[in-house]
Formats: C-alpha cells, sequence, structure tokens
C-alpha cells in the first residue's frame, strides 16, 4: 500500500509538472521563435515554468526514495502509467482530443504494467 501511495504521488507531480510548463509554454507562443537568448529569458520569467521545475524536483525525491527501496524493474514500468494520465488530463485540463490509436496504445501500457507488477 506504502508503495501506490508514493508512487501515486510520483506521478501525480510528474503530471503536475507537465502541464504546468504546457500552460506555460501557451502563455509564451512565441518563446521558440526569437533568439536562443530571448526564449532563455522568456522562460526563466515564467512562474508556471518555474512551477513545474520545483514539483519535478519534489518527484525526484519521492523517485530516489523509491529506487533505495524497490528493485528498478519492478517499479520501472509503474512510471508508464504518466502516459495514461497523461491522456486524460490532456482531455479534460487541457481540452485535447486524442485519437484512437493512443487508446489502444494506452491499452497494451497498462497489460504491461500489470504483466510487470505481477511477483
Amino acid at each position: 500500500m506504502k508503495l501506490l501511495l508514493i508512487m501515486a504521488s510520483y506521478l501525480s507531480m510528474l503530471l503536475a509538472g507537465q502541464v504546468l510548463w504546457k500552460k506555460g509554454l501557451q502563455a509564451l507562443p512565441s518563446v521558440f521563435n526569437g533568439s536562443l537568448l530571448q526564449t532563455c529569458f522568456d522562460l526563466v520569467g515564467s512562474l508556471y515554468i518555474w512551477s513545474g521545475i520545483a514539483i519535478y524536483g519534489l518527484a525526484t525525491f519521492l523517485w530516489l526514495y523509491l529506487l533505495s527501496k524497490y528493485e528498478l524493474s519492478y517499479i520501472y514500468p509503474f512510471s508508464s502509467l504518466s502516459f495514461i494520465l497523461a491522456i486524460v488530463v490532456s482531455i479534460f485540463v487541457l481540452g485535447e482530443s486524442v485519437p484512437w490509436n493512443r487508446w489502444v496504445g494506452v491499452s497494451v501500457i497498462i497489460a504491461g504494467v500489470y504483466l510487470v507488477s505481477m511477483k
């Protein structure tokens, strides 16, 4: 149960970081259209980008904890669940549409994580 709670927290933080980065880039529509220096200034000045980095830092701390307690070959496949969560969040938070072939891919990921989690 402890593993599931920590893994859920880790995955939630990864996803939150990605959503914050996406929101930050949406707020800066021309961020990669100028010079490299201007792009760096735009990114450094974004609260969304910094918030995403901070959350990713916390997620990394959780990941290090997980690595210290569990076998990598056991816990790493669980991180692929972030792909599934990202699709769901993309629909409901970012308003993106997801084609059927991605849902097929999600099914394959779920099956793989299930197989790996069996002892």
